[in-house]
């Protein structure tokens, strides 16, 4: 007599059962936003750190805003930029996101200088701070 569920029949030629195999689920990538942005951490001195916080407070915005702003005028605007001092071992920072065209004009210079995004992004705003007369 068959029972009604096939689990309980006995089978005739053995307990030969396998377990078939799961299919594999492909991983999917999910896409990377249009408009992300790059961090980039620029070391400072102490004083020019003391002086983004203040034009910050000045211009009532973040340090974050104010350097991004800073770094990406200078990009656009400023063609030569002369060598400066890069503060290794410095704990101050303060940080700059940068779209992806901006940030490839940074590479470009990277290259050309043949340094690191973090010194020549240092190079950079040191000089456009220079420029307009905010710290020599």
């Amino acid at each position: 007599m068959d029972i009604f569920n096939p689990m309980f029949n006995e089978s005739k030629k053995g307990n030969n059962h396998t377990i078939p195999a799961k299919p594999q689920q492909v991983k999917k990538v999910r896409k990377e936003r249009c408009d992300k942005k790059k961090d980039i951490r620029i070391l400072l001195k102490p004083e020019i750190k003391q002086l983004i916080k203040k034009l910050s407070y000045q211009y009532n915005t973040y340090p974050t805003i104010l350097t991004t702003d800073i770094l990406t005028e200078a990009l656009y605007r400023i063609k030569e930029f002369d060598e400066v001092e890069y503060p290794i071992g410095s704990k101050h920072l303060v940080v700059a996101k940068l779209d992806k065209e901006t940030f490839k004009i940074l590479q470009g210079y990277c290259v050309e200088w043949d340094c690191s995004i973090r010194k020549a992004a240092h190079r950079v705003f040191v000089n456009s701070l220079r420029k307009e007369g905010h710290f020599v």
